[in-house]
């Protein structure tokens, strides 16, 4: 019965060691994504302006706006270089119900944010736009004009109205 007593304080003195040699670890990982900074907002709506009936209408967004009229103009903020893409809720026509008018669509970046002066360097289709580029980091600033022309005689035969498109600008980052 000694050894017996003997064993169990044994056992009991052992015991707590035996607890703290146990042990449990864990990890946590750790991270961070940087995002550039874009934004894009809509400062001025185009405007083509009334025509007569079988004329047409240009606004180049090199130059000024003709009477009545004026140029689409996006801001766009970035600090990373970015793509712009323009895109035509009624495929390159302005519509009036089931009537259609075909527009030709120029876009041009300017540093002014006049929607009567474009002041863009040059005039390309706004599906083919270069990207816009700075140093990483860098705020900047650009506006986009957006300008084009309806050809003489594309309204003729059509209700008398006004007709609209929606021109959607995406700004997205280039990696």
């Amino acid at each position: 019965m000694r050894r017996t007593v003997w064993a169990l304080g044994l056992a009991a003195l052992a015991l707590p060691v035996a607890l703290r040699a146990q042990t449990a670890t864990a990890s946590v990982n750790a991270s961070v994504t940087i995002a550039p900074t874009i934004s894009a907002t809509t400062t001025s709506d185009l405007n083509f302006g009334t025509i007569p009936y079988g004329g047409g209408a240009t606004l180049n967004v090199t130059g000024n706006a003709g009477n009545g009229q004026t140029f689409g103009v996006v801001k766009i903020d970035y600090n990373a270089n970015v793509s712009v893409a323009v895109a035509s809720a009624n495929g390159d026509n302005l519509k009036n119900g089931t009537n259609s008018i075909a527009v030709t669509y120029a876009c041009g970046y300017s540093t002014n944010s006049d929607n009567t002066t474009g002041g863009a360097s040059s005039s390309v289709a706004c599906n083919a736009l270069p990207n816009l580029t700075t140093t990483a980091g860098t705020a900047a600033t650009s506006y986009l004009k957006i300008g084009g022309s309806i050809a003489s005689g594309a309204n003729t035969q059509k209700p008398f109205g006004t007709y609209t498109d929606v021109l959607t600008v995406t700004v997205s980052y280039v990696p």
